[in-house]
């Protein structure tokens, strides 16, 4: 048996290419939402006692995100590859 090595680049180059293949972030218009509107989602299962803790900030932190003064696609990125990572 004859193992292929491959290179840690094309690897990577590989990872990448198949994150961007699969987010659904990088297709369709964006709906600009004004600042004045809270944006919140709640998934069904969630109780509402969670949500508000939640909220007050009574769960520590594990990650953060930073999208402030980003290019639409950079922001579209980042944010996946966020979501991948957790």
């Amino acid at each position: 048996m004859n193992w292929v090595k491959t290179s840690v680049a094309r690897v990577k180059r590989d990872l990448q290419n198949q994150l961007q293949r699969d987010n659904f972030l990088q297709r369709g218009y964006l709906e600009i939402i004004p600042c004045s509107v809270p944006l919140e989602d709640k998934a069904e299962g969630i109780q509402h006692g969670m949500l508000n803790k939640l909220r007050l900030g009574n769960y520590p932190l594990d990650d953060s995100l930073n999208l402030l003064r980003q290019l639409v696609e950079n922001y579209r990125q980042s944010l996946w590859r966020f979501i991948c990572q957790a």
